[in-house]
């Protein structure tokens, strides 16, 4: 089949796209739609360039624009007027789109294709608790969920509490593919009778809450080190992350590796680590690349109580899980963990890496395709 992948990213290093990408150009002839896209093995890759910084009057247009509903102007901006001549050079069976932004554009130029939607997050909760966004962009974001998402062939989500959110918001079927990594062949690594290695890895923005785990290290016992694997975020959110490792002995920033690297790298390390408060609703039910990540690279699993993830942990009994979302609580139960404990949430990880990878991914693809074009 002929199938495009759009999304408002460069689709070779965001995951959810590169990841239907490695799966769908072993059978499928694969056109790639990005924004600032780079080359992709096999692959057609069509680019198109990021909006410029509004200037003062466009920034009042954009108000005025948002004032009298007029989100048509919203979505064809400049730089995605591009998108459209791409989709009209080609004539797709499916069209993947990743982006509400972008689903506009691909229901109105689709043509005879079937259209899937991956809404990677529950879009009108997007940054809720942001006053900007709230006034501008969620009013936008509300509109087009329910003026478009009713229109695609297929929708999925990335954890069942944000498919549950779509369906009471949408009253629509929403199925779940969740942000499993690539399966990796490793063994877990055996504890070291020094320290136990703790990691974190992600971009550095202030809603991840990454001070939270470095304020947690102030309650945990001496077997216990931190590393963070950080990523540029917010350049004065990174300083002061900085700066509060600076002052403890237990804390320390990494340099980031590519994408590919993660897992075999984090599988030197004991216990992956995510302290997440629910500051809206995406964030209360997220299941993040992280998580998978942790669980392919074989390690214990230590996070508070975000209930997609809560589910999956306790029921593979793959590590802890706190009273509530204070540094402190989760660092209670980490400092219950003894060698033998970690190794054991270690080989339960093992397991569940066997499950939670992208042979399942890649196998709901396979039945979502047969479903919309049969």
């Amino acid at each position: 089949m002929n199938i495009a992948v759009v999304c408002e990213a460069d689709p070779a290093k965001c995951p959810r796209p590169s990841r239907l990408i490695s799966h769908l150009k072993k059978t499928h002839n694969v056109t790639a739609i990005g924004r600032s896209a780079t080359s992709i093995d096999g692959v057609k890759v069509l680019s198109y360039s990021p909006p410029k910084k509004r200037t003062l009057i466009q920034e009042c247009v954009l108000y005025w624009n948002v004032l009298w509903r007029r989100y048509e102007k919203l979505v064809y901006i400049p730089t995605r007027q591009i998108i459209t001549e791409h989709l009209m050079s080609d004539d797709f069976d499916i069209i993947f789109c990743h982006d509400i932004k972008l689903l506009p554009i691909v229901i109105k130029f689709k043509k005879r294709a079937k259209v899937v939607f991956d809404a990677r997050e529950f879009y009108p909760g997007q940054m809720e608790d942001n006053l900007r966004w709230c006034i501008l962009t969620k009013p936008f974001f509300e509109y087009l969920c329910k003026a478009y998402i009713p229109q695609v062939d297929y929708s999925y989500t990335v954890s069942c509490g944000i498919a549950n959110l779509y369906r009471s918001y949408l009253d629509s079927n929403f199925d779940v593919l969740e942000s499993t990594s690539h399966y990796f062949d490793l063994v877990p690594s055996v504890c070291s009778n020094k320290k136990i290695k703790l990691i974190h890895h992600g971009a550095a923005h202030r809603n991840r809450e990454i001070h939270k785990m470095i304020e947690m290290m102030d309650f945990l016992d001496e077997r216990f080190d931190l590393e963070l694997m950080l990523v540029l975020g917010q350049a004065d959110y990174m300083l002061e992350l900085v700066k509060m490792c600076n002052a403890r002995g237990n804390v320390s920033i990494v340099e980031p590796v590519a994408n590919n690297e993660i897992v075999p790298v984090l599988n030197r390390y004991d216990v992956g680590v995510y302290l997440l408060s629910p500051t809206g609703r995406n964030t209360q039910y997220a299941l993040p690349n992280k998580f998978f990540e942790f669980m392919q690279s074989r390690l214990a699993i230590a996070i508070g109580p975000s209930p997609d993830m809560k589910g999956i942990v306790e029921k593979y009994l793959m590590g802890v899980v706190s009273d509530d979302f204070s540094p402190r609580s989760l660092a209670n139960m980490i400092n219950k963990l003894t060698d033998e404990k970690i190794m054991k949430f270690k080989q339960n990880s093992d397991k569940a890496a066997k499950v939670f990878n992208c042979k399942r991914h890649n196998n709901k693809i396979d039945a979502i395709i047969e479903a919309v074009t049969k």
